[in-house]
C-alpha cells in the first residue's frame, strides 16, 4: 500500500511494503536468493527495514551423496517443513527517499552460512557476510565476507608465468 500527499515539487509517501516468499536473482551470481519475506514501513518518505530474511541455496555443491539422499527421503515423508533450510540473510536500517532517485542508504546485512557462486567461475561457496551500506550520491559499502573453511573455492588464473618481487617486502606479484 502507497500513500503519496503534499505538492508536486515535494511528495511524501506513506505506506506498508510487505513481501512473501520471493525469489531476486542478481546479475553476475548464478544462484537465487529465495524465500525472501520482508516488512517494511514508509512514513514520511523514510522506509524502515526491520525484518528482511532471504535464503541462500548451496544447490548441495558442499553435501555428500549420502546428505543429499537422507534429506530427499525426509522431504519426501515429513510433513512439515522441520527439515527445510532456514533463511540465512538479514537486513535491517533505513532508505531516505526524499529525493526519490538519488535515496540515502543506511542498512545492516548479515550473513551466516550464505551460498555464493559468480556466473564466470571465479568462486564458489560458503561463508558469513557482515555489510555496511551507508550513503547517497557515493554508497559506501563496509565489511567482511569470511568464507567456510574447505567450503569455498577461489578459481584463479593468471595470464602469465612472469613473477616479480616488490623489493620492501617481497611479495610475489603477477604481471
Amino acid at each position: 500500500q502507497l500513500s503519496i500527499e503534499g505538492y508536486y515539487a515535494n511528495p511524501i509517501r506513506s505506506g506498508q511494503l510487505i513481501i512473501r516468499n520471493a525469489t531476486l536473482s542478481l546479475l553476475n551470481i548464478d544462484n537465487l536468493i529465495t524465500n525472501i519475506n520482508s516488512v517494511a514501513k514508509l512514513s514520511n518518505n523514510k522506509l524502515i527495514i526491520n525484518n528482511f530474511n532471504a535464503l541462500t541455496k548451496n544447490n548441495n555443491y558442499n553435501k555428500s551423496f549420502i546428505q543429499k539422499s537422507n534429506e530427499f527421503i525426509r522431504s519426501i515423508f515429513s510433513k512439515n517443513k522441520k527439515y527445510s533450510e532456514k533463511n540465512n540473510i538479514n537486513i535491517v536500517g533505513s532508505i531516505d527517499l526524499t529525493d526519490f532517485f538519488l535515496p540515502d542508504y543506511s542498512l545492516l546485512i548479515n550473513g551466516n552460512n550464505i551460498f555464493i557462486e559468480d556466473t564466470d567461475e571465479n568462486f564458489i561457496g560458503n561463508g558469513n557476510l557482515n555489510l555496511s551500506v551507508t550513503g547517497k550520491d557515493t554508497v559506501l559499502v563496509v565489511g567482511s565476507f569470511t568464507p567456510k573453511p574447505n567450503l569455498f573455492k577461489i578459481i584463479s588464473e593468471f595470464s602469465s608465468s612472469k613473477v616479480t618481487k616488490i623489493k620492501d617486502k617481497n611479495i610475489p606479484i603477477y604481471k
